[in-house]
């Protein structure tokens, strides 16, 4: 699923995991943690799967920019929504809108997914905080899930995915919170933590500011691990569920991936670096999910 954006350079994944192709925006896909759009994508869809990507990271990048004031995000973000649903007509800083119009029109899929985005990432320019766990979630509800109804959608998956891979996107979208949280803070003041966790550690954001976690943070971190393995433990059954066989192929690796990052998570320290899977963890999870993904169906 769609990785979502974090300032500063980022080293590349294993060549060994899966890459997608043909898809080029500011960010490289290769610097994702997990495959999105794939190979094991139907060749058929890859081009509106590389559209929805572009249009996300676009509108990303727009949330994401330091030089932009909010209000100059919001009015961009509208401008994208504008021409997404054919209100006005598209320039040089909408075109991946205008793409994934084209793309819509094509295909048939209404403009709900990339709305949600959007709504998210108007969120982001605002920069709240999460209040507790259900506020992250809803968080999650714009940010994640959106990434994966589409790729559902999109293969003509029937909603009894829905519940599955809306858990998968949730948890792989906090696990990416976690390793960019001292980033986040530093670059952008965003903390996606709940805030109601540190504040029963006696913590406040400022935490995220030191140079290694504090066994403080360590619980609070090691807290939201435990909701992250609940969610993934709702998504294992999902590509069973999936009724195409490369989709399901593609969701098992991120799965497998997912879960293995989670306990990365419980033995790294986020505030000293961000998290990356060590190649090996990144290769063995990649083939573990293949397996699994084959042998299940």
């Amino acid at each position: 699923m769609i990785r979502r954006a974090n300032p500063g350079p980022r080293p590349p994944v294993s060549k060994a995991a899966v890459h997608s192709s043909a898809i080029t925006t500011g960010k490289a896909v290769a610097d994702e943690d997990y495959p999105f759009g794939s190979r094991l994508v139907s060749r058929r869809l890859r081009p509106h799967v590389a559209a929805f990507y572009r249009f996300a990271r676009h509108a990303d990048d727009i949330a994401d920019d330091p030089a932009l004031a909010a209000a100059g995000k919001h009015a961009r973000l509208e401008a994208l929504a504008a021409v997404l649903t054919g209100r006005r007509a598209a320039d040089a800083d909408t075109a991946t809108a205008a793409e994934l119009r084209r793309s819509r029109d094509a295909t048939g899929m209404g403009p709900r997914h990339a709305l949600d985005l959007l709504a998210a990432f108007h969120r982001d320019a605002d920069n709240p905080r999460c209040a507790d766990w259900d506020a992250l979630m809803d968080y999650c509800r714009l940010s994640a899930v959106p990434v994966g109804r589409f790729l559902l959608d999109l293969h003509g998956e029937g909603a009894r995915t829905h519940a599955a891979g809306d858990a998968l996107c949730a948890a792989v979208q906090i696990l990416n919170h976690l390793q960019d949280c001292a980033a986040d803070r530093r670059a952008l003041d965003r903390v996606y933590l709940p805030l109601d966790r540190l504040a029963a550690e006696g913590l406040d954001p400022a935490v995220l500011d030191a140079p290694a976690c504090a066994p403080a943070l360590r619980r609070v971190l090691d807290g939201v691990l435990d909701e992250v393995d609940a969610l993934l433990a709702t998504a294992r059954p999902l590509p069973r569920l999936i009724a195409d066989r490369r989709l399901a192929l593609e969701a098992a690796v991120i799965l497998s991936l997912a879960v293995r990052m989670a306990r990365h998570l419980r033995r790294a320290d986020p505030l000293r670096r961000r998290v990356r899977l060590p190649w090996t963890a990144a290769v063995g999870g990649t083939v573990s999910g293949l397996l699994h993904g084959s042998l299940g169906r």
